[in-house]
C-alpha cells in the first residue's frame, strides 16, 4: 500500500532543497500543490470560533458567526445581512484577510492603506489590482464590515 504521507514528506524535502536554486517560485508552487493534495493541511477547527468571527461555508462564501457554534449547526449571517443556519461540519474558520467584500461593481479583500489609513483602504481584487476607496463614502453596513475586517487584521 502506498503511504501518501511519506511521499508528501519526500516532496517537501525536494522543495526545500530546490527552492534556493531557482529564480521563480513556479517549481516550488507546483511541489506545494502536490504536497497539499497528498497530505492536505489541517482545517482550522470551528470549535475555536467566537461570535463575530468569519467562517467559510464553501469555496468562496464567507459568513459571520452570530451565536456560538453548535454541535450540528451554527447561526451565521452573510456579508449582505441574510441570516443562515448551515451545518457546522461544512464550516471552516476564515482569516479576515480572506474575506471578499462586494462594494458596488467591485469585489475583493480589504487592506489598510499605507498613506492615510484613517480615511482610505484598499479593495484588492488580485495580486496587482486594487481600488483605493474612501471609508467615508461607504454606506453604514459596509463601513462597519470594512472597519471590523481592518481591526481584525490588526489584531492578528
Amino acid at each position: 500500500m502506498i503511504d501518501l504521507k511519506k511521499i508528501a514528506d519526500a516532496v517537501r524535502v525536494i522543495r526545500e532543497a530546490y527552492a534556493p536554486l531557482v529564480r521563480t517560485n513556479t517549481v516550488c508552487d507546483g511541489l506545494t500543490a502536490i504536497i497539499d493534495e497528498l497530505d492536505p493541511p489541517a482545517k482550522p477547527l470551528l470549535s475555536d470560533a467566537k461570535v463575530g468571527d468569519f467562517v467559510k461555508y464553501d469555496i468562496d462564501t464567507c459568513l459571520r458567526v452570530i451565536e456560538p457554534p453548535g454541535k450540528d449547526k451554527t447561526l451565521c449571517k452573510t456579508l449582505s445581512g441574510v441570516i443562515v443556519y448551515p451545518y457546522t461540519s461544512c464550516l471552516t474558520k476564515a482569516s479576515p484577510s480572506e474575506v471578499r467584500v462586494k462594494i458596488g461593481c467591485l469585489e475583493g479583500t480589504v487592506e489598510r492603506h499605507d498613506g492615510n489609513p484613517q480615511y482610505w483602504f484598499k479593495l484588492r481584487s488580485s495580486e496587482y489590482n486594487y481600488a483605493l476607496i474612501s471609508i467615508d463614502m461607504l454606506d453604514t453596513p459596509t463601513r462597519e464590515l470594512v472597519e471590523s475586517l481592518l481591526r481584525a487584521q490588526e489584531e492578528k
